[in-house]
C-alpha cells in the first residue's frame, strides 16, 4: 500500500529494496495532523513519539492499523516496533534540518550546491561538520594522529554524523601509493568522542589494518561519505 502509486497515504516508501533512509519514515511528517505536538513517523529512540508504533499499538489516542478484517492488537509486533525504536534506530541530524539551520528556505542549500565554493558541497559539509559558508575549512576534516609503517600503524581521526547509517550515510576510505589508483579498505575503529560545541558529530579515531600497510613505500588515504 505505502509505496509510490499505491493505494496508501503518506509520504513514505515502504518497498523491500529501500534504505532505511530512502523510505522516509524517520522523521517522516504524516499526511493528516498528527494528535501530538513533536509526533512524527518514526521519532528516533522515542517510540511514543513515532506514529508507526502508535497505529499498530492503536496507542495515545491513535486508530488501529492496518485495518485488515480484525480489531485485535499483534502485542508481539507493536513491541518489536517499539524496540527497534528504541534500541536501533539512532538519533541524528537530517540533511532537511541541517538545511533549514543553515540556509533557511534558500536555494543555496540544495544538496548538491556548494556556495562556500570549497572542495565540499552541501552533502559533503552536512556528513562531515563543517560549515557551508566557511571556505577551506574541509581542508582540515581529516587528522592524521600517528604514523609508524615499519610497526603496522597509521592512525587517524575525522569528524563523522552522529547516527549515520539511520540517516543513510556511508563513509568510504581508499588507500594508494599514487594519487591515480585507489583501493578501498575497512579501517578498524578504535573511539568516538563527542565533539565540544558541536553535539551532532563525533571525532571518530580508526587506524587502517597492518595487512594494507605492508610493502607500501608511501601511502596515500582518501575519505569520502555519500548521503541517502
Amino acid at each position: 500500500c505505502h509505496q509510490s502509486g499505491g493505494t496508501g497515504g503518506g509520504y513514505w516508501d515502504g518497498r523491500a529494496h529501500l534504505t532505511l533512509a530512502q523510505t522516509g519514515l524517520i522523521k517522516g511528517i504524516p499526511v493528516d495532523a498528527p494528535l501530538h505536538l513533536g509526533d512524527q513517523l518514526v521519532v528516533p529512540a522515542h517510540p511514543g513519539q513515532s506514529i508507526l508504533f502508535n497505529r499498530s499499538a492503536a496507542a495515545n489516542g491513535y486508530s488501529r492499523m492496518p485495518p485488515l478484517a480484525t480489531s485485535v492488537i499483534d502485542l508481539e509486533g507493536a513491541q518489536l516496533i517499539a524496540d527497534w525504536i528504541t534500541q536501533e534506530v539512532e538519533p541524528h541530524l537530517s540533511y532537511n534540518e541541517w538545511r533549514a539551520a543553515k540556509f533557511g528556505t534558500s536555494p543555496d542549500g540544495d544538496p548538491s550546491a556548494n556556495p562556500d565554493g570549497d572542495k565540499f558541497n552541501n552533502t559533503g559539509e552536512w556528513t562531515f561538520g563543517t560549515g557551508p559558508l566557511q571556505p577551506g575549512d574541509s581542508e582540515r576534516v581529516t587528522s592524521l594522529l600517528a604514523i609508524q609503517p615499519s610497526a603496522g600503524i597509521f592512525r587517524f581521526s575525522h569528524p563523522r554524523l552522529k547516527g549515520f547509517r539511520t540517516a543513510g550515510v556511508a563513509y568510504r576510505y581508499e588507500i594508494g601509493e599514487d594519487l591515480v589508483s585507489w583501493s578501498h579498505v575497512i579501517p578498524i575503529e578504535e573511539s568516538a568522542a563527542e565533539i565540544p560545541g558541536n553535539p551532532d558529530y563525533q571525532s571518530v579515531t580508526l587506524r587502517l589494518p597492518e595487512s594494507a600497510l605492508t610493502g607500501k613505500t608511501r601511502l596515500f588515504l582518501k575519505v569520502s561519505a555519500t548521503g541517502p
